[in-house]
């Protein structure tokens, strides 16, 4: 057992060994990747800015890996890419779509140095689109994975973006019909902005929504949380298996219902016809009732525009 262990250690060194002096010969502390079982050289310095002059579009078609996507409002139509030359993702428009994809994408690099540093460099990589002002996108279809993806002042029909690990932000945008904003491991923040339809969801990520409108939309969150503040809800839900809810000024249209297993619900300066919370193990109150015993608690219930909270193990406070 012993020379075993020997021998896979003294195999590691000189792998190590190896890919020590490689570094070396070519030019020092340097990032080495792996192209299948060949290591090369990573050039950081080699980061290109590429302006690609593009027809009129109404539609947006993008599916990249290790670049950050970024959509807003400019004076004309154009496509900007700032990264690595090896990454440089086909840009080209047909019959008023605009399409972008990945031909070739980061691996996870090796940094050779003291220790190992593993990872990825996709903030150094970014996909700029700018479109006019007043121009309405009847369709925005993202599906990337980078650090984030930006919309900025833009006027979308449909949306559906998608990511694993990316942070989504929208800000000052309106959106008609939203098929589905969702990213695994990252936040999502919502500002200024109307969005009908659809569902906002997040896997471990939180969610942020502030000075927006949001109308038949249902928040879903696994483990992060919810803030909502100074916000208009009509006839939408949010539901949370571990994280906590947060109402802040918000006003209520056609009823509303926050859901959560262990989470708390806190609200304040709601404005809404009434209400219904249920904690079945926390405490619960309801402006000036409390139970902590599962009970059902009331305020104006026989009204339309209810705020209905409920939790399993988290407290709710309506104040």
């Amino acid at each position: 057992m012993m020379k075993k262990l020997i021998k896979y250690g003294l195999i590691l060194l000189g792998i190590g060994s190896i890919l020590l002096v490689f570094a070396i010969s070519k030019g020092g502390m340097r990032t080495v990747w792996f192209d299948g079982m060949l290591p090369k050289i990573v050039n950081n310095k080699k980061v290109i800015t590429k302006n690609k002059q593009v027809s009129n579009f109404s539609n947006i078609q993008i599916n990249v890996k290790d670049i950050n996507v970024k959509v807003i409002a400019g004076k004309e139509y154009a496509v900007k890419y700032i990264g690595k030359k090896e990454i440089q993702p086909k840009v080209n428009v047909t019959k008023g779509v605009l399409k972008i994809t990945s031909t070739k994408t980061e691996t996870s690099a090796v940094s050779v140095s003291v220790g190992f540093d593993f990872g990825r460099n996709q903030k150094n990589n970014e996909l700029i689109i700018t479109v006019p002002r007043n121009k309405t996108l009847t369709n925005v279809q993202i599906v990337a994975q980078g650090d984030s993806i930006k919309l900025q002042e833009t006027k979308i029909e449909s949306l559906l973006l998608q990511s694993e690990d990316a942070d989504i932000n929208i800000s000052n945008a309106k959106i008609a019909v939203n098929q589905k904003i969702k990213t695994e491991d990252g936040d999502i923040s919502v500002k200024h902005t109307s969005i009908v339809a659809g569902t906002i969801a997040s896997g471990d990520g939180d969610a942020t929504i502030s000075d927006a409108t949001l109308t038949d939309v249902k928040l879903k969150n696994q483990d992060g949380d919810i803030d909502i503040s100074k916000a208009e809800l009509n006839s939408s839900s949010s539901r949370s298996a571990d994280g906590d809810m947060t109402f802040k000024k918000v006003k209520i249209t056609n009823g509303y219902q926050a859901t959560t297993e262990d989470g708390d619900i806190t609200v304040s300066g709601m404005q809404a016809a009434g209400y219904k919370t249920r904690s079945t193990d926390g405490d619960n109150r309801l402006y000036t009732k409390k139970s902590s015993t599962g009970r059902l608690l009331k305020l104006n219930s026989e009204q339309d525009n209810i705020f209905t909270a409920t939790t399993e193990d988290g407290d709710i406070h309506i104040r």
